[in-house]
């Protein structure tokens, strides 16, 4: 449970620009230690691995491997939005958001032929025009 609260405290770092990102250590051991413990058998475990995910969601890297990385994490998710704990049900529901945010801005900066670091943040109002509100 401490290691993936000390991971999810590193992607808040980074989010935060407090400490530069170590690309090699975050897309080959960060990301995949969280992801794979989103399928911990312990809840609370599996809870503070929703929390660490929803915190990479916000660091932003144009690395190759971060948003593919990010977006398949949420096959991992199928267990967790059924669960019978409603806090896991509830961050899996706020995860699976984030990683629509994230897989929205992607698609938006290669449709503009950027990359995800120099695309503008979408504002709901972005999101509305996407899903055709």
């Amino acid at each position: 449970k401490q290691a993936v609260r000390a991971l999810g405290h590193l992607f808040l770092l980074w989010h935060r620009g407090v400490a530069k990102v170590d690309f090699d250590l975050a897309s080959q051991k960060a990301l995949p230690a969280a992801i794979r413990t989103l399928s911990d058998e312990a809840a609370v475990v599996q809870r503070e691995a929703l929390v660490a995910m929803q915190r990479a969601c916000q660091v932003e890297l144009s690395h190759a491997t971060w948003q593919p990385q990010l977006l398949g994490s949420s096959c991992c998710l199928a267990t967790l939005l059924v669960a019978a704990d409603a806090s896991l049900r509830t961050a899996a529901l706020d995860l699976l958001a984030m990683l629509c945010g994230v897989s929205t801005q992607a698609a938006a900066a290669s449709s503009a032929g950027g990359n995800l670091a120099s695309a503008e943040p979408l504002t709901p109002e972005d999101l509305g025009e996407v899903w055709g509100a």
